[in-house]
Order: C-alpha cells, then sequence, then structure tokens
C-alpha cells in the first residue's frame, strides 16, 4: 500500500486564519477594483492580468506554471511610458515581475 503524506494546511499553523482570510480578500477586492477600471477604460488585456495576479497572490497555493501570467506584464507597457499606466504602479509591476524571476524558484 502507498503512503502519501497528508496535504499541505491552507494556512500555516503559525498564521492567524481571520488575518489570511481579511488580506486574502482584500487583495481580491483591489484586484476586481483595478480590473473594473481597465474594463471601463477599454483595456481588456490589463483587466485579465489583474485578475491573474489579484488570484495567484491570495491563493495560498500557487502552482509554479500559475506565474506564466507574469510574463505580459512586459507587453503591457511601452518603452516611452506614454500607456496612461502611472509611475509607481510601473514601478511596481517591474518589481513583481524582478521577484518572480529571482526567487524563490532560483
Amino acid at each position: 500500500m502507498l503512503v502519501r503524506d497528508p496535504p499541505p494546511a491552507a494556512i500555516p499553523a503559525s498564521g492567524s486564519g481571520p488575518a489570511c482570510l481579511l488580506l486574502s480578500l482584500m487583495t481580491l477586492a483591489s484586484g476586481t477594483f483595478i480590473a473594473w477600471r481597465c474594463v471601463n477604460a477599454g483595456q481588456q488585456a490589463p483587466a485579465i492580468l489583474a485578475m491573474a495576479m489579484a488570484s495567484l497572490l491570495a491563493s495560498p497555493i500557487s502552482w509554479t506554471h500559475h506565474w506564466i501570467w507574469v510574463l505580459l506584464i512586459p507587453a503591457l507597457m511601452p518603452r516611452h511610458g506614454t500607456s496612461g499606466i502611472p509611475r509607481p504602479v510601473r514601478i511596481m509591476l517591474w518589481g513583481l515581475l524582478a521577484l518572480t524571476v529571482a526567487a524563490p524558484y532560483w
């Protein structure tokens, strides 16, 4: 008989369940708001990316191949900064891309 390890807990034993739930809901609410604003502005690709990133950040388990959405970040930001994306948001997006590439996979 094959013995399998128990599945990992969704919330670490050292973490607070209500705090984790609250932060996840805030992340999803922010992503939904951003996606809604993008759809109203006629920008469907950034809306999809916003929901994908919010889902990945809120999920207690994110498989490595789900982070492929991060590759859309550079494609959505023109080189000359005329995309209408505020500078602080562009900096955070590039930071997210760098963090995804640098860690924790390597």
